[in-house]
């Protein structure tokens, strides 16, 4: 009688190979947005050990990063419900993406859906002149109360490349920002943050 083949080891652990995929009878992964602060939600049912949860996230649903990792301890065979949580107020932009990445004690791996997420809108007006700019800008602001405001210039990766305190009466409020012409010409952007309330606004350093 013919011999059976044998199968051929893996050629590596990725997900993207079939016979790693985390056989998961049920993951479920979803999410909500209050004042900058996110919950995130999820339920797994699986009847072989876990080992670890991954939240990734990223802004443009391309490049996922892990934030948070939580310990996988679930009843086998039982609907197991997580959660954990986030802040986004000091991330530039109004659209955050998550998923999660579900990894087993025997190393495979599972990803759920993919949620997005939309920033609630607790803007100050800015404005910023010139703009483009070369070496320096004015930042006129308007904001609800005095106290302390971080002021923050992000690259397209959400790198921060400068940040300063800057103390704010209520009201009308402007700050100059020089020496920009030691950025490379790009797109940034300005972030303010005063406890809740946030602004980003786009500023283009050309040289």
């Amino acid at each position: 009688s013919p011999v059976q083949k044998s199968i051929v080891a893996q050629p590596e652990r990725d997900w993207r190979y079939v016979s790693f995929v985390l056989p998961l009878q049920y993951v479920e992964f979803s999410g909500t947005e209050n004042k900058n602060n996110v919950s995130l939600n999820w339920a797994v049912l699986s009847n072989i050990p876990l080992h670890l949860f991954e939240i990734e996230r990223s802004t443009d649903n391309q490049r996922f990063e892990s934030m948070q990792t939580i310990p996988a301890k679930i009843q086998l065979g039982e609907l197991n419900n997580f959660n954990g949580f986030d802040f986004i107020g000091n991330i530039a932009g109004d659209k955050v993406f998550y998923r999660l990445k579900v990894i087993a004690e025997n190393g495979q791996v599972r990803y759920s859906n993919v949620i997005l997420i939309r920033k609630t809108s607790n803007n100050m007006p800015v404005t910023i002149q010139p703009n483009p700019a070369n070496d320096y800008c004015n930042i006129q602001f308007m904001a609800q109360k005095a106290g302390f405001m971080l002021l923050s210039i992000k690259d397209n990766l959400g790198k921060t490349v400068f940040s300063t305190k800057l103390n704010v009466q209520k009201g009308s409020n402007s700050t100059t920002l020089s020496g920009l012409s030691r950025f490379s010409s790009a797109v940034y952007n300005v972030v303010m943050q005063m406890e809740e309330d946030i602004s980003s606004k786009k500023l283009i350093i050309q040289h």
